[in-house]
């Protein structure tokens, strides 16, 4: 439910984009496209959750390449099809695309959540004693 109000919510407020009549309306509704932004997120907790252990690294290694790879190839593309086909056209392009993401996850995301036993959750303290470089990661969350 969380990915499919994710995926509604980015379909919405970038396709209405193309329609702001001011600088002002725009920052609006990026603003709004943040809020109701998640789809990531959700995806990273849904493959956590439910990808076999043995696959769960090859699921979630695919899922932020390709997060990454948007975010390092869409400000190119957009700047093409701005080219192409206008700026006001990019924000339809890119709801239109939105939209077909909504409803492959309407119709193809199976959820199935069982929440941890509180008895089997690790605390952050053991699980930082387990950590081979935990300075590393500490640099990671610094920078």
């Amino acid at each position: 439910l969380m990915m499919i109000r994710a995926a509604a919510g980015m379909t919405l407020t970038m396709g209405s984009l193309a329609f702001v009549p001011n600088a002002y309306w725009l920052l609006i509704m990026r603003f709004w496209n943040g809020i109701l932004s998640g789809y990531i997120p959700n995806a990273t907790a849904m493959i956590a959750s439910q990808a076999p252990r043995e696959k769960s690294g090859w699921a979630l290694g695919t899922l932020s390449t390709g997060a990454i790879a948007g975010n390092l190839i869409g400000p190119s593309m957009g700047g093409a099809l701005a080219q192409w086909f206008g700026m006001e056209n990019v924000f339809l392009i890119a709801g239109a695309l939105l939209m077909i993401t909504t409803v492959l996850t309407i119709f193809l995301v199976k959820e199935d959540f069982h929440p941890i036993e509180k008895k089997d959750l690790i605390s952050t303290k053991e699980i930082f004693s387990k950590m081979d470089h935990l300075s590393i990661l500490i640099g990671l969350f610094i920078t």
